[in-house]
C-alpha cells in the first residue's frame, strides 16, 4: 500500500498546468500541419486530346518536384472527374477555369482558387508541364525562406506597394521590431536568439505569385506595401498587415506572441493562418529537430496537438482573417492571462473522423472562457482524493508495524 501511494500520489497531486502543450506557438507551427495539400490540377475536357500522356507527364514531374512538398498534383477531367472528391474539386474549378483546355489551376487547402498563368500548356509536351510543377513548387523567395524558418525566430513577408519609399520606411519599422525582440525571453522560457527574418518579394511580386496568393498578400490594396509573419513551415500568424495598420508595437507583439503556449490564446485563426506551399525536404526536418529539439513527423509530438488537427478539417471552420478591430486590440497587447481563454488539445489518439460527423467531433477543441470556480473545486477534489490516499497509506504502514511487533 505505500508503495502504491508513493506510485499514484505525484499524479493525484498534479496540477492542471503540467499538462499543457509542452509547445511554444512558434514551435507548432513545425508540427501542426493541413489535413489536405495545396492541389495543382491540370484541367481538361473529354475531348481534350491527349490526355493520358499529360497525366504521364504529370506524375513524372510529380515525382521529382513535389515528394517533400504539401502539394500534390493530377489532371481533372471536369465532365468525367471521378470520385467523389474530385467532383467536389471540379465544382471549385469549374467556374475559374478558362474555357480553353488543357488549363492549370491550384486549389488550395481552404480552397481558394489560383489560375496559373501562361501555364505554358497549349503546345503540352514534357517540358513544358515540368516547367508548370517548378512553377508551383518552387521560387527564390520560398527557397529564402525555408532557409532562415528554422535558425531565425520567424520571418515577415514584405509585398511592396507603388511608393517605394513607403515600402522602404515599412521595411525599417519591421528591423526595428525585429531588433526590440531579439535577445528576449519568452512565456516558454525560450530566447529570440536569433532576429525576426526581413523578406522582401519584388515589385509586382514577379515570379512569387504563388507565394503571394498563398499568404493572401494578393487581396486587398496592393499598391500599397503590406505584409505578413510567418512561422513554422511558413504558416501565417493572424491576418495580412496593410501599411496603415503596421507598427513597431503592433509587431513585437506578434513576435512575443509565438512564444507564448500554444493553448493560451482564445481565437485560434491567429495561430492556424493558410501555410504556403513549399518544400520541406529532409534537411530542413533534421534543422528542426537538431536545433528545437523534436522531430515534428514523430507520431507521439504530433498527438500531442492533435486538437488542432479536428479544428483544420472541421468543414464548418470559420477560417476569415481577425478583422481590424482585432488588429488594433492585438497592437495594444496580446492575451496575457490565460483565463481569458484557451485551445484545449486532445493527447488520446485521434480517431478518423468520418463525412458524416466531422463537425460534430470538431467541438473537442475547447475555446469556452474556463470558470475559476469550476478550476478551485477541481482541485479541492485532487487534495482530498491526495489526502485520502496518503492516510490510507500511513494506516497501513502501521497495521504491518503492529503485525512485526506481535510476531516478534
Amino acid at each position: 500500500m505505500t508503495v502504491l501511494a508513493a506510485v499514484v500520489l505525484p499524479k493525484a497531486v498534479t496540477p492542471p498546468s503540467a499538462l499543457a502543450c509542452p509547445y511554444a506557438i512558434r514551435d507548432a507551427g513545425f508540427i501542426v500541419r493541413e489535413p489536405n495539400p495545396y492541389r495543382l490540377l491540370v484541367v481538361v475536357r473529354k475531348d481534350t486530346p491527349g490526355k493520358k500522356q499529360l497525366a504521364a507527364w504529370l506524375a513524372e514531374a510529380a515525382d521529382l518536384y513535389l515528394r517533400d512538398s504539401n502539394i500534390e498534383a493530377s489532371v481533372l477531367d471536369l465532365d468525367d472527374p471521378g470520385d467523389t472528391e474530385r467532383r467536389r474539386m471540379a465544382s471549385l474549378v469549374v467556374e475559374a477555369a478558362p474555357k480553353e483546355f488543357p488549363a492549370a489551376v491550384l486549389l488550395s487547402p481552404r480552397e481558394r482558387v489560383m489560375v496559373l498563368p501562361d501555364p505554358g500548356l497549349q503546345a503540352p509536351s514534357q517540358e513544358t508541364v515540368s516547367a508548370l510543377v517548378r512553377k508551383v513548387a518552387l521560387s527564390p523567395a520560398r527557397d529564402d525562406l525555408a532557409q532562415h524558418l528554422v535558425p531565425h525566430w520567424c520571418a515577415v513577408v514584405l509585398a511592396p506597394g507603388k511608393n517605394a519609399s513607403e515600402t522602404s520606411a515599412l521595411a525599417e519599422t519591421i528591423k526595428a521590431a525585429a531588433r526590440t525582440v531579439t535577445g528576449a525571453a519568452t512565456e516558454m522560457g525560450q530566447r529570440i536568439s536569433k532576429t525576426p527574418y526581413l523578406l522582401v518579394l519584388p515589385q509586382g511580386l514577379t515570379g512569387e505569385e504563388v507565394l503571394a496568393w498563398s499568404l493572401g498578400l494578393d487581396e486587398g490594396d496592393t499598391s500599397r506595401p503590406r505584409a505578413a509573419v510567418v512561422f513554422g513551415m511558413a504558416r501565417r500568424l493572424g491576418p495580412v498587415l496593410p501599411a496603415d495598420k503596421l507598427t513597431s508595437t503592433l509587431l513585437v507583439n506578434l513576435f512575443r506572441f509565438l512564444g507564448k503556449n500554444c493553448t493560451c490564446t482564445s481565437d485560434p485563426r491567429w495561430i492556424l493562418g493558410p501555410a504556403a506551399p513549399l518544400l520541406w525536404g529532409k534537411s530542413l526536418q533534421e534543422q528542426v529537430r537538431d536545433r528545437l529539439g523534436f522531430d515534428a513527423n514523430n507520431p507521439a509530438v504530433l498527438n500531442t496537438l492533435a486538437g488542432a488537427w479536428l479544428l483544420l478539417r472541421n468543414p464548418k471552420a470559420d477560417w476569415s482573417s481577425p478583422n481590424l478591430e482585432d488588429l488594433n486590440r492585438f497592437a495594444e497587447g496580446p492575451p496575457q492571462d490565460p483565463a481569458s481563454g484557451y485551445i484545449e488539445f486532445s493527447f488520446g489518439p485521434e480517431e478518423p473522423a468520418s463525412e458524416t460527423t466531422a463537425a460534430e467531433d470538431a467541438p473537442r477543441v475547447d475555446l469556452r472562457v474556463p470558470n475559476p470556480s469550476v478550476e478551485r473545486h477541481g482541485l479541492r477534489i485532487v487534495l482530498a482524493v491526495a489526502g485520502a490516499l496518503l492516510l490510507v497509506a500511513l494506516l497501513g504502514g502501521v497495521v504491518i508495524l503492529l503485525r512485526h511487533h506481535r510476531s516478534s
